[in-house]
């Protein structure tokens, strides 16, 4: 009896079936990593603006705060009387300040996207023979809509 041979192009189906789904897989997974990659450059770039941003405001209140504790430190005023008087053209313009509690003062630097830069600092006397000096004791970015109480319905929807 004759010995039938298979025929080698019957096994074929399977492996084209194979390479079309492994192709295919690989293709997806190319789309999904460049897609990745194309939202954590986005994200990239738009942290570095906000650093950027937050260094350049930072800065604008370093300097208005070294002009106030400069002009603090040869004033003969009492704290009060410094806030209320002098430090008023030591600011700029679009620098917001005003009095808090008793030798306190606060400075609001605008930002852009409806957030504040806010300082807080404390006009303290010779104390112990250190002289007359600033203490900081707020310094921060201030989110907007900060301390407005938001409805579970903004959040949801």
């Amino acid at each position: 009896m004759p010995v039938k041979r298979k025929s080698a192009v019957s096994g074929t189906g399977g492996i084209t079936v194979f390479m079309v789904l492994a192709v295919l897989t690989v293709a997806v997974f190319a789309v999904l990593t460049l897609s990745s990659a194309m939202a954590d450059q986005r994200l990239s770039e738009k942290n570095a603006a906000n650093v950027q941003l937050y260094y350049e405001v930072e800065n604008r209140a370093t300097v208005a705060v070294a002009a106030i504790e400069a002009a603090w430190a040869v004033s003969g005023s009492d704290a009060d009387s410094f806030i209320y008087g002098e430090a008023e053209g030591l600011v700029t313009e679009d620098i917001f300040w005003w009095g808090e509690d008793a030798g306190q003062m606060a400075l609001s630097i605008p930002v852009e996207g409806d957030r504040t830069f806010e300082a807080g600092i404390r006009l303290l006397d010779d104390a112990n023979g250190q002289g007359r000096r600033v203490e900081i004791f707020r310094w921060n970015l201030m989110p907007a809509n900060f301390g407005e109480v938001i409805s579970p319905m903004d959040v949801y929807f």
